[in-house]
């Protein structure tokens, strides 16, 4: 008798335990939601286009320049960009963007 009744006893330990674990992965997904709560972006192709335009035309993004001479691009132009158009990105992600100080430096400079 003291056999079965040990083993009632252990079935509703691990029934609890188990209940516990239930309620506390369902508390910790309530508070704590996931990463992909963000929101995703697609990055557009921003090369060639003015970056004071392109700052104002996605505020989601978070552009760093990298200022470097160009004799291809006009002043203020994207050069290139450090994330590949078209995958997608979370919003207010760092993105480098070069871009274009004009042509050579006018103290002798030749690129």
């Amino acid at each position: 008798m003291n056999k079965l009744k040990g083993s009632k006893i252990i079935k509703y330990l691990l029934i609890l335990i188990v209940l516990l674990l239930v309620i506390t992965a369902i508390l910790w997904v309530s508070f704590f939601p996931r990463e992909s709560s963000y929101n995703i972006i697609t990055m557009p192709d921003i090369i060639g286009d003015d970056f004071n335009e392109a700052v104002l035309q996605y505020p989601k993004l978070d552009f760093q320049p990298i200022w470097e001479h160009s004799a291809e691009f006009e002043k203020g132009q994207i050069i290139r960009q450090s994330i590949l158009p078209g995958r997608n990105v979370k919003e207010g992600l760092r993105i480098d963007v070069w871009v274009s100080l004009g042509g050579p430096e006018e103290n002798g400079e030749n690129e």
